[in-house]
Protein backbone atom coordinates (compact mmCIF):
# COMPACT_ATOMS: atom_id res chain seq x y z
CA UNK A 1 0.00 0.00 0.00
CA UNK A 2 2.73 2.17 0.74
CA UNK A 3 4.11 1.77 -2.81
CA UNK A 4 0.99 2.86 -4.26
CA UNK A 5 0.42 6.08 -2.49
CA UNK A 6 3.93 7.04 -2.56
CA UNK A 7 4.50 6.21 -6.22
CA UNK A 8 0.74 8.43 -6.39
CA UNK A 9 2.28 11.47 -4.68
CA UNK A 10 4.85 11.89 -6.97
CA UNK A 11 3.03 10.88 -10.00
CA UNK A 12 0.42 13.89 -8.97
CA UNK A 13 3.20 16.04 -7.96
CA UNK A 14 4.93 15.92 -11.39
CA UNK A 15 1.61 16.05 -13.13
CA UNK A 16 0.50 19.25 -11.40
CA UNK A 17 3.53 20.71 -11.79
CA UNK A 18 3.46 19.93 -15.34
CA UNK A 19 0.23 21.74 -15.15
CA UNK A 20 1.48 24.64 -13.50
CA UNK A 21 4.45 24.81 -16.52
CA UNK A 22 1.83 23.89 -19.61
CA UNK A 23 0.45 28.27 -18.50
CA UNK A 24 4.16 28.89 -18.69
CA UNK A 25 4.07 30.42 -14.83
CA UNK A 26 7.28 29.43 -13.16
CA UNK A 27 8.12 30.13 -9.65
CA UNK A 28 10.59 33.16 -9.91
CA UNK A 29 10.52 36.35 -7.52
CA UNK A 30 7.41 37.59 -9.88
CA UNK A 31 5.26 35.37 -9.15
CA UNK A 32 6.52 33.18 -5.54
CA UNK A 33 6.09 34.80 -2.39
CA UNK A 34 9.06 36.82 -0.97
CA UNK A 35 11.33 34.86 0.58
CA UNK A 36 13.28 37.52 2.51
CA UNK A 37 16.88 38.48 2.54
CA UNK A 38 18.88 36.15 0.86
CA UNK A 39 22.09 36.43 2.32
CA UNK A 40 23.11 35.46 6.24
CA UNK A 41 26.19 33.77 7.82
CA UNK A 42 26.71 30.51 7.64
CA UNK A 43 25.12 27.69 10.11
CA UNK A 44 27.46 24.89 11.85
CA UNK A 45 26.93 21.77 10.07
CA UNK A 46 25.80 19.32 12.83
CA UNK A 47 27.13 16.03 12.89
CA UNK A 48 25.61 13.25 11.24
CA UNK A 49 24.53 10.09 13.58
CA UNK A 50 24.14 6.90 11.15
CA UNK A 51 20.59 5.13 11.57
CA UNK A 52 19.39 1.86 10.84
CA UNK A 53 17.50 0.86 7.91
CA UNK A 54 14.19 0.49 9.66
CA UNK A 55 14.38 4.16 11.11
CA UNK A 56 15.85 5.63 8.33
CA UNK A 57 12.78 3.70 5.87
CA UNK A 58 10.40 5.04 8.86
CA UNK A 59 11.29 9.13 8.10
CA UNK A 60 11.10 8.39 4.20
CA UNK A 61 7.12 6.68 4.23
CA UNK A 62 6.28 9.51 6.99
CA UNK A 63 7.47 11.86 4.70
CA UNK A 64 6.24 10.29 1.41
CA UNK A 65 2.55 9.94 3.68
CA UNK A 66 2.96 13.90 4.64
CA UNK A 67 3.81 14.38 0.85
CA UNK A 68 0.84 13.44 -0.64
CA UNK A 69 -1.08 15.26 1.74
CA UNK A 70 0.55 18.40 0.83
CA UNK A 71 0.31 17.79 -2.61
CA UNK A 72 -3.09 17.12 -2.71
CA UNK A 73 -3.92 20.42 -0.68
CA UNK A 74 -1.43 22.44 -3.02
CA UNK A 75 -3.40 20.61 -6.03
CA UNK A 76 -6.64 21.64 -5.05
CA UNK A 77 -5.71 25.32 -4.77
CA UNK A 78 -4.20 25.06 -8.25
CA UNK A 79 -7.39 23.41 -9.53
CA UNK A 80 -9.59 26.33 -7.87
CA UNK A 81 -7.49 29.46 -8.95
CA UNK A 82 -7.54 30.49 -12.56
CA UNK A 83 -4.31 30.76 -14.83
CA UNK A 84 -2.14 33.83 -14.12
CA UNK A 85 -4.33 35.12 -10.89
CA UNK A 86 -2.48 35.91 -7.60
CA UNK A 87 -3.65 32.54 -5.95
CA UNK A 88 -2.85 30.23 -9.04
CA UNK A 89 0.81 32.11 -8.23
CA UNK A 90 0.89 30.99 -4.71
CA UNK A 91 -0.21 27.25 -5.16
CA UNK A 92 3.10 27.16 -7.76
CA UNK A 93 5.33 28.70 -5.20
CA UNK A 94 3.81 26.79 -2.69
CA UNK A 95 4.26 23.45 -4.72
CA UNK A 96 8.15 24.12 -5.66
CA UNK A 97 9.04 25.33 -1.97
CA UNK A 98 7.16 21.62 -1.35
CA UNK A 99 9.56 19.72 -3.89
CA UNK A 100 12.62 21.80 -2.81
CA UNK A 101 11.97 20.75 0.63
CA UNK A 102 11.52 17.32 0.10
CA UNK A 103 14.66 17.30 -1.45
CA UNK A 104 16.34 18.25 1.38
CA UNK A 105 14.54 16.00 3.08
CA UNK A 106 15.77 13.32 0.96
CA UNK A 107 19.34 14.55 1.22
CA UNK A 108 18.99 14.24 4.70
CA UNK A 109 17.73 10.49 4.94
CA UNK A 110 20.58 9.19 2.75
CA UNK A 111 23.20 10.96 4.54
CA UNK A 112 21.84 9.40 7.91
CA UNK A 113 21.08 6.10 6.14
CA UNK A 114 23.47 3.25 7.47
CA UNK A 115 22.62 0.86 5.20
CA UNK A 116 24.47 1.17 1.76
CA UNK A 117 21.52 -0.16 -0.54
CA UNK A 118 18.88 2.13 0.83
CA UNK A 119 21.39 5.00 1.30
CA UNK A 120 21.44 4.84 -2.52
CA UNK A 121 18.59 4.31 -2.97
CA UNK A 122 17.24 7.28 -1.67
CA UNK A 123 20.42 9.46 -3.09
CA UNK A 124 19.27 8.18 -6.45
CA UNK A 125 15.66 9.63 -5.51
CA UNK A 126 16.92 12.58 -4.49
CA UNK A 127 19.62 13.31 -7.36
CA UNK A 128 16.94 12.12 -10.06
CA UNK A 129 14.10 14.80 -8.60
CA UNK A 130 16.67 17.25 -9.13
CA UNK A 131 17.51 16.95 -12.43
CA UNK A 132 13.79 16.62 -13.35
CA UNK A 133 12.99 19.75 -11.52
CA UNK A 134 15.67 21.42 -13.37
CA UNK A 135 14.79 20.40 -17.21
CA UNK A 136 11.04 21.27 -16.23
CA UNK A 137 12.02 25.21 -15.28
CA UNK A 138 14.55 25.13 -18.06
CA UNK A 139 11.57 24.15 -20.29
CA UNK A 140 9.41 27.27 -19.85
CA UNK A 141 5.92 27.13 -21.15
CA UNK A 142 7.00 23.94 -23.44
CA UNK A 143 4.55 21.23 -22.18
CA UNK A 144 5.68 18.34 -24.06
CA UNK A 145 9.55 19.21 -22.81
CA UNK A 146 7.73 20.32 -19.04
CA UNK A 147 6.13 16.69 -19.05
CA UNK A 148 9.02 14.94 -20.53
CA UNK A 149 11.39 16.00 -17.58
CA UNK A 150 8.85 15.40 -14.88
CA UNK A 151 7.64 11.54 -16.06
CA UNK A 152 11.82 10.51 -17.05
CA UNK A 153 11.93 7.02 -16.69
CA UNK A 154 14.86 7.62 -14.23
CA UNK A 155 13.01 9.30 -11.76
CA UNK A 156 10.14 6.88 -11.29
CA UNK A 157 12.72 4.01 -11.43
CA UNK A 158 14.48 5.74 -8.94
CA UNK A 159 11.20 6.23 -6.51
CA UNK A 160 9.96 3.22 -7.32
CA UNK A 161 13.42 1.63 -5.59
CA UNK A 162 13.49 3.61 -2.60
CA UNK A 163 9.93 2.79 -1.95
CA UNK A 164 10.97 -0.92 -2.81
CA UNK A 165 13.73 -0.95 -0.32
CA UNK A 166 11.05 0.89 2.65
CA UNK A 167 8.01 -1.12 1.98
Amino acid sequence: MRRLISAAVVGCAFLLASGCSATGETPNAANSPASGPTTSAPSPTPAITLVDKATTCAAYNKMMEELGDKVLEIGGRLNKAGAGDAAFAAAVGDMHKLWTTTQAQLEQQAAAAKDPEVKAAITEFATEAKKALAAATAAGSDTTKVRNALNSADLVQAQFKATELCG
